[in-house]
């Protein structure tokens, strides 16, 4: 019995917080960290190499409401992969956060772009840094929860689809390289009112 009155005390309060949350003029500010896996395809000429590596993220986001339920998110993010030296990102995201009468989680999708100071290419037997400067494209697609906590905290999940590409000529061979990153972010945020 303590534990059903724990638990309807818990939903009511949460409940009761999500009727305020993720409205016009509103600001959320948090970070996340993410795992997952990287992909990478190249071609040079009439060859094309593929590959898998490991990667690790860290962002630093700032959400500002501009109507109910949709916002401007800049982030910024951290982002290294096995066998190669870390990058940064620069991006500004589009989001839409589903308020849900009666429940405590709202589900939330994004899509952005922006800039990155490298990518890692994919070489027969080695990853190389394409670029230092911040010229390289990235689409960011997002989809997840957000579990409110209280009248102020947030707990996000995402699934995160990132895409580099990037296309040159060196002399007379046609180079393209592509990369692709799905992953898993988990992070903290605080509305601020």
């Amino acid at each position: 019995m303590k534990n059903l009155f724990l638990v309807l005390t818990l939903c009511f309060l949460f409940t009761n917080s999500a009727f305020s949350q993720f409205e016009a003029g509103q600001s959320e500010i948090g970070g996340s960290l993410g795992v997952g896996s990287s992909t990478y395809e190249s071609s040079v000429g009439s060859s094309s190499y593929s590959s898998s590596y490991n990667f690790f993220m860290l962002s630093a986001l700032y959400s500002y409401y501009v109507i109910d339920g949709f916002s401007a998110e800049p982030e910024f993010i951290l982002y290294a992969i096995e066998k190669s030296k870390p990058t940064i990102l620069a991006l500004l995201n589009l989001s839409y956060t589903m308020k849900i009468p009666g429940f405590f989680f709202s589900p939330y999708g994004r899509i952005g772009y922006g800039l990155s100071n490298g990518m890692s290419m994919n070489i027969p037997t080695m990853l190389s840094r394409s670029s230092n400067d911040f010229n390289i494209g990235v689409l960011n697609i997002g989809i997840g929860i957000k579990t409110l906590i209280g009248n102020s905290g947030i707990i996000r999940a995402e699934l995160n689809y990132r895409s580099y590409s990037k296309s040159e000529k060196s002399g007379n061979m046609d180079l393209s390289y592509k990369h692709n990153i799905i992953g898993i972010l988990i992070g903290l945020s605080i509305l601020l009112r």
